[in-house]
């Protein structure tokens, strides 16, 4: 699923030929995957590879279903609750900006309060986002897979 932390492995049930090299089955593929919101499905591509014998190398392929369809359908689960959260906390931080810049006024020691306080603000916002759960999860069921191997290897 995209909310778990690495690289999806992948391993390579048949010969995959290419014009110069082979890439043996068992081969495994290690890919980066993310959830794209337009197509509500998982991308992935791929960014190493381990051969069986061990030989290790970079290898950048997109991953496609067997209909030909870039990433994988899959399970779509929408945490409204942190989408909630996030909007939020975004409408506080900017209101809180407002009543700093008009709290502050134009002194010296005002506008010195006013971008301390935006400075905690900013803060507190990074902070949460990093603490926050992805509100949008796909889970895809381990599937057949087709690859598009973009650079020579």
């Amino acid at each position: 699923n995209s909310a778990e932390p690495g690289d999806v492995e992948l391993t390579l049930t048949h010969d995959v030929h290419g014009d110069k090299k082979t890439l043996a089955s068992g081969t495994q593929l290690f890919a980066e995957k993310g959830y794209t919101a337009a197509t509500q499905r998982m991308d992935m591509i791929s960014t190493y590879a381990i051969t069986p014998d061990g030989r290790e190398f970079t290898l950048k392929a997109r991953i496609y279903d067997t209909r030909k369809i870039s990433g994988l359908a899959g399970i779509v689960d929408v945490d409204e609750s942190k989408l909630t959260d996030k909007a939020t906390s975004q409408a506080l931080a900017s209101l809180g900006g407002s009543v700093l810049d008009e709290v502050g006024g134009q002194s010296l020691i005002g506008r010195g309060i006013a971008k301390g306080g935006q400075s905690m603000i900013n803060d507190g916002q990074r902070a949460a986002l990093l603490q926050a759960k992805q509100p949008i999860t796909i889970f895809v069921a381990p599937q057949p897979v087709l690859l598009r191997v973009e650079e020579t290897f």
